[in-house]
């Protein structure tokens, strides 16, 4: 590993922003039935952005690695050897953030091919029926999606791993963190396809498209929108593990309530924090409950929908969306910098930062959903 460390030659901070896009994407898209994270691309700009060849790369993993009974194929794998190097050189710069992010990326990567393994072809609907049936001990079932399940993977990887990678003394333990990160992928991928594979043979093909109207000429979309737990968790694991903003989101919402800048850039960010994920959950399911038809998400009667419900001057209700809303507003802005200067304000434009958080959060779901 000294010798490939010293011939790369690194530029760190594209390194660090051309993972952190990458692994941002990958998370986003695999919310989506069947998708298969692509490699090929990664794996060239990697190999650019560190300075190394492929020859490189295969001569260090003929030197390095334990030689077992089994032809060890994935210890030879190029696109792995990569992996492990950067996983490595980030220890070494003490930049824990992107050690973790690139374990994501592995995960990913080791995902990918069993996909490409289990499913030649992917049915979209018996995909989604699958996700939503699975045993509750299977581990997507447990972390709720695929990108939190990958995500739990990495966290064990680091917990057990990180040790090892960062000294890099030890073929047979990295050796043994390899076969581990990939086994219980597989492990999980198996189960999942075993189960899509009976429904597949038994000729069910998933569920409605979700465009039929129903007696009411309502659409179905609704109806399987407050149903769908899954969606809702989809989306605050999106903002509060993986840390998503959306910038078109932000502007909108900016726009629209004319709040200070550092105020709204501060509030869009602290709301990326694990901390807030039973606040979120409990905001979105305020949002879709009193959703009547999929144009008041998706069409133009969005921004009307939103403001009623922050408009709301009386009701009975203990728990509400604007007050969860405002809740969570001051939650944030107190003990932070912005506490006196939120404090003096008038109640007015504490109404407009609140609407603020509102319509970004509103924002974002939409954008994600429609």
């Amino acid at each position: 590993m000294e010798i490939l460390l010293k011939k790369a030659n690194i530029d760190k901070n594209k390194l660090k922003n051309y993972i952190n896009r990458a692994v941002a994407f990958e998370l986003t898209k695999l919310s989506e039935p069947c998708y298969y994270p692509p490699w090929k691309k990664d794996f060239n700009e990697l190999l650019y952005l560190i300075g190394l060849t492929s020859s490189d790369l295969n001569y260090f993993a003929k030197r390095y690695h334990v030689k077992r009974v089994t032809a060890d194929y994935i210890l030879n794998d190029t696109g792995v050897n990569l992996i492990l190097f950067i996983l490595h050189y980030f220890l070494l710069q003490k930049d824990y953030q992107s050690f973790m992010t690139t374990m994501i990326l592995l995960c990913i990567k080791f995902y990918s091919s069993r996909l490409s393994i289990h499913f030649k072809y992917c049915n979209p609907e018996i995909f989604k029926m699958t996700l939503d049936n699975i045993s509750k001990t299977n581990l997507i079932s447990r972390e709720k999606t695929i990108p939190n399940f990958l995500y739990h993977i990495a966290k064990a990887m680091d917990r057990i791993w990180k040790k090892d990678i960062e000294v890099f003394d030890n073929p047979e333990n990295i050796s043994k963190f390899v076969y581990d990160c990939r086994s219980r992928i597989a492990q999980t991928m198996r189960s999942f396809a075993e189960l899509y594979y009976k429904y597949s043979d038994a000729g069910i093909t998933g569920y409605s498209s979700g465009e039929e109207k129903n007696l009411d000429g309502e659409t179905q979309d609704v109806e399987s929108l407050k149903k769908g737990q899954r969606i809702i968790e989809d989306i605050v694991s999106k903002i509060t593990i993986y840390k998503d903003i959306d910038k078109k989101a932000y502007d909108e919402a900016k726009k629209l309530s004319r709040i200070n800048s550092h105020i709204a850039e501060y509030i869009v960010k602290s709301l990326c924090n694990t901390k807030y994920t039973n606040d979120l959950k409990i905001i979105y399911e305020l949002y879709i409950k009193d959703l009547k038809n999929i144009n008041q998400l998706c069409g133009k009667e969005f921004l009307n929908y939103t403001k009623s419900l922050m408009n709301l001057k009386r009701t009975n209700q203990l728990i509400y969306y604007k007050k969860q809303i405002t809740k969570l507003t001051e939650v944030i802005l107190i003990n932070s910098e912005y506490e006196n200067s939120y404090n003096k304000l008038t109640n007015q434009t504490k109404f407009l930062i609140q609407s603020f958080t509102s319509l970004y959060l509103s924002i974002y779901f939409r954008n994600k959903i429609c």
